[in-house]
């Protein structure tokens, strides 16, 4: 890697060695990373996925890492962060991205200027880059509605690309899928006017509900898995004492997270996972929390969990073994 190291030099491309990925990633997981290289720009992160590609070096491209799981023995020659290629434009008729630019803070301050589409995604972790990756969306807004098209780098060099080619679906795109290969480098959102009083109360009213129903977004990924039941609803002997266990706590516990709490806990208990209690997250069974070192030996028993009594075994956040 001495020809590596020296591009990185020529090209002024900042970079650390040996880097213990727990300590750059969202829930503090993943083994090392030979290289962990962080780009100023989108040009420098041009420049380096073309050497990357071209020298055919395994490598992993990270943003704010918020739906990406680590394995803790997985080791990574190199990972390349884009959080420092965070510059936006705001022209006429477009938001020009760079992809590292978060989705939350462009949501907020675009909603002030009175620019609509983006009032529900105040609260979004990850990197523009990230959310047209995996279709990021929330209740009306969907990056994918916004997008008009992309920037990339490609194994074959430099490439436009519509949000029409990119094929999303729910929550996945054509690169998600990995039909498609490359790296965002740009993005150009459209730009709409609405009502800034009716947006920011839209974005308010959206905060304070995602607070009531979500996680906060510390030691975990959100939606774990997605779309419970689309093969069959809960099976029967858990489905009928977890209604009437409910409703003997409607009726005694006024407090709703309480209550949450405490069906969760039956319905672990019950179906024989009383384990992961502490790791199903008290507001939505759909998200798995790493709470403590020991989070990661419950992982898969909780994907059993799921597939077994929610009837959905499609993994919505990134693994990385």
């Amino acid at each position: 890697m001495e020809q590596f190291d020296t591009f990185l030099k020529n090209e002024d491309i900042a970079y650390e060695t040996n880097v213990e990925l727990r300590e750059k990633t969202w829930i503090h997981r993943g083994g090392k990373a030979d290289y962990f290289v962080s780009p100023k720009n989108s040009v420098a992160l041009e420049k380096i996925m073309t050497y990357l590609y071209d020298s055919h070096i395994t490598h992993l491209l990270v943003g704010s890492t918020s739906n990406l799981y680590i394995l803790n023995t997985t080791n990574i020659p190199v990972v390349v962060s884009t959080l420092r290629c965070n510059t936006y434009e705001i022209k006429e008729e477009t938001i020009e991205c760079e992809c590292g630019v978060q989705v939350s803070k462009l949501a907020e301050q675009v909603i002030k200027l009175g620019i609509k589409g983006f009032e529900y995604l105040t609260k979004l972790p990850g990197t523009v880059g990230a959310a047209i990756y995996n279709n990021s969306s929330c209740k009306s807004n969907s990056i994918s509605e916004l997008l008009i098209d992309v920037d990339m780098v490609t194994p074959q060099g430099i490439k436009k690309v519509s949000a029409e080619e990119l094929h999303f679906a729910f929550r996945t795109s054509d690169l998600k899928r990995s039909i498609l290969r490359g790296v965002i480098l740009k993005a150009r959102l459209r730009l709409a006017f609405g009502q800034k009083d009716e947006l920011e109360r839209k974005a308010k009213d959206n905060e304070i509900e995602r607070r009531k129903l979500l996680e906060g977004p510390a030691q975990n990924l959100g939606c774990t898995v997605h779309k419970p039941f689309s093969n069959g609803s809960m099976p029967f002997r858990y489905r009928v004492p977890s209604s009437i266990y409910s409703k003997i706590i409607t009726l005694l516990v006024k407090d709703e997270l309480k209550r949450k709490r405490l069906n969760k806990s039956f319905l672990l208990t019950i179906s024989g996972h009383k384990k992961l209690i502490p790791y199903v997250s008290d507001y939505l069974s759909l998200i798995f929390v790493w709470r403590d070192d020991n989070a990661d030996e419950f992982f898969n028993e909780y994907l059993s969990f799921m597939k077994d009594i929610y009837k959905t075994d499609k993994v919505e956040i990134e693994i990385i073994k």
